[in-house]
């Protein structure tokens, strides 16, 4: 008989868990903001401007200025490393625009995607080496939570089981080291939606992939209420030729979630789709399945947001109030319509978590790694207990100290 699965960990589950309703609390969701340096110069590029540091500062300030109520909508905002280190001072302004909003920062933190050997044309997430380091170095930024994204694709072949085990054990190890910092996990299952498939099709491969990721995080001793999942919807493939019905597609998105993801889990984020229109009524047909929904499921949206407001911006600065007006109409619909269907449905009602200070911005880590200091004891007859001699030792000194507490110190002779 094998010995029981411990956990090595001792984690901060209460934050982890607070974090966690904070981000999915009724009528809120995340912004996903996670390009990277080479994507935002493409689409400044675009816009006929050069890709410089102040131009890509103008491109975040464009959903983070003043004048926004974000504050009313969302509960975070997901950027990538290099969106602050890059420039440190205009990285510094950008962590504090999202800190006066009282939104919680999150940093996305794999480095993209590899061939994965031995498949046809699957791929698997590297980073893992430097996730620690990584970690630390977000949480000095006043990170609360990172994502991990691993991609899935669905063909007569695919997912393969090797692809699916390996990014699952992937997602499980991200999620072990990041809540080992005290940082709370995201993990995006990305189905891509190039191919042939139907819904039906594409619910079979979420409910596989979903099933051996429970697994991995079972194995790994992930705490379930300190981590979130990211999914896409069981949507038909680009290619498909039949009739699509978004109700149809909500509903198998739906059973694929609340037949493999257990209740222990913090939440469900739904991610992108084509447009905004098609993924907002996907997310309002989850809603309305009738179904025992043990979690609550929220948004984090991207392209389908910040594309056609940076359309409407079109780098012109007579153009960013409109944008940021579109920006808030966007949000809007979404975060009011899934307040106000939860607090119908009675369940979530009143969880919004209080507003905790921001941390401290950019401690060095050399001060926060420093040797921890010996505790000062308060008493003097105070020892550790290390052993019976130990006990004894002390147990006597303390009946010399209240013998000299009942009758004064000892006369000298």
């Amino acid at each position: 008989m094998g010995a029981r699965n411990r956990p090595a960990l001792l984690l901060d589950r209460k934050n982890l868990k607070e974090t966690a309703k904070w981000l999915v609390r009724p009528g809120f969701g995340i912004l996903a903001a996670d390009d990277t340096l080479h994507q935002i110069d493409t689409k400044l590029q675009e816009m006929k401007l050069y890709p410089s540091n102040l131009n890509r500062h103008k491109f975040h300030e464009l959903y983070l200025g003043k004048g926004l109520q974000l504050e009313d909508f969302l509960s975070g905002v997901l950027l990538r490393v290099e969106s602050i280190c890059n420039d440190v001072l205009r990285g510094k302004k950008l962590v504090h625009m999202i800190w006066a909003r009282h939104l919680k920062l999150g940093i996305r933190l794999d480095r993209g995607v590899v061939p994965l050997a031995g498949t046809d044309g699957e791929f698997t997430t590297f980073g893992l080496d430097t996730l620690q380091s990584d970690c630390l170095m977000v949480k000095d930024f006043g990170a609360e939570f990172t994502l991990w994204r691993c991609v899935y694709n669905i063909s007569d072949y695919n997912p393969s089981r090797l692809a699916i085990q390996e990014n699952s054990k992937t997602l499980a190890r991200y999620a072990v080291v990041s809540q080992k910092m005290g940082l709370l996990p995201i993990l995006s299952v990305d189905v891509l939606p190039y191919g042939h498939h139907d819904e039906l099709q594409a619910q079979a491969s979420m409910k596989e992939i979903l099933t051996s990721l429970v697994k991995a995080l079972s194995e790994h001793q992930v705490f379930l209420e300190g981590t979130l999942v990211r999914v896409t919807a069981a949507s038909p493939g680009l290619c498909y030729a039949g009739p699509q019905d978004l109700t149809r597609v909500a509903t198998c998105t739906a059973q694929a979630l609340y037949q493999t993801l257990p209740p222990a889990v913090g939440g469900v984020l739904l991610a992108r789709e084509e447009t905004f229109a098609r993924s907002l009524r996907i997310l309002n047909d989850i809603q309305n399945c009738p179904f025992k929904k043990p979690f609550f499921m929220s948004f984090c949206f991207s392209r389908v947001i910040l594309n056609d407001v940076m359309s409407e911006w079109a780098g012109q600065d007579k153009n960013l109030e409109k944008a940021r007006n579109l920006l808030m109409r966007r949000l809007e619909p979404g975060a009011v319509d899934l307040c106000v269907r939860e607090q119908k449905r009675g369940i979530h009602s009143g969880g919004i978590c209080p507003r905790r200070p921001p941390p401290v911005p950019f401690t060095r880590l050399r001060n926060r790694l420093k040797t921890p200091r010996r505790p000062v004891s308060t008493s003097a007859y105070r020892l550790p207990e290390y052993g019976p001699k130990d006990r004894r030792r002390r147990a006597a000194l303390l009946r010399q100290k209240e013998t000299q507490n009942a009758h004064g110190p000892p006369r000298a002779e």
